[in-house]
């Protein structure tokens, strides 16, 4: 709860001194993020803390709940408040889409798509000198898991706020690359199935005692 009233206040804050509110807010999860390892990299606080940003030090049970059931209702929280905020973005975005806007715009949302997947390509294969340990299948599937979702409906939002009827093709533009891109992770769930078929284990013949008289 108290993460979730600092996000707010972030967001406000930078609403209120006419900044761009989504970046602060994405900057703000990118320093919680990665908070605990700097702590440790430039020896901030005390090093012997073993709990991270997200958690409580278990010194004692409070109520009969362990530690590990804190930590568990709070990322159940997280995920009912993410899953509420993405349900409430699809929807408005849903309202805005117009299906001839998307027939309009058809080969526009196909470019944007092609151009995601060419730079989904060259990271993925930029970042193979680091990633050694990854098969060509792995780097194959890596590429095409690249689906679109809740930040680009929302930026399509706000861009049409922003500017105006000069960009109200924005949000059919985003549900038209969210779709296609997501389609695409479909044909990554399929080819991994291929590619690493599930190994079914063998199962054993149990001996069934005779009982019949």
């Amino acid at each position: 709860m108290l993460t979730f009233g600092v996000v707010l206040l972030i967001y406000s804050g930078v609403h209120a001194v006419h900044g761009n509110e989504l970046v602060a807010v994405l900057v703000f999860g990118l320093t919680l993020s990665n908070y605990p390892a700097a702590q440790r990299r430039f020896q901030l606080g005390d090093a012997s803390e073993s709990g991270d940003w997200f958690s409580e030090t278990p010194v004692k049970q409070e109520h009969g709940r362990l530690h590990a059931q804190h930590h568990g209702q709070m990322l159940t929280f997280h995920g009912e408040l993410a899953f509420l905020i993405r349900t409430f973005f699809f929807v408005l975005l849903g309202a805005l889409v117009e299906f001839d806007g998307l027939r309009k715009h058809a080969l526009l949302a196909l470019g944007c798509f092609g151009a995601l997947l060419i730079a989904r390509w060259l990271s993925v294969q930029t970042g193979r000198f680091a990633w050694r340990a990854f098969t060509s299948h792995e780097r194959e599937l890596m590429i095409w898991f690249l689906p679109r979702g809740l930040i680009t409906a929302v930026l399509g939002i706000e861009i049409v706020e922003a500017r105006g009827a000069d960009f109200e093709f924005l949000p059919s533009l985003a549900f038209a690359v969210i779709l296609i891109t997501n389609l695409a992770l479909l044909i990554g769930a399929l080819r991994a199935r291929r590619l690493f078929p599930e190994q079914i284990p063998a199962v054993t013949e149990l001996a069934v005692p005779d009982i019949t008289p």
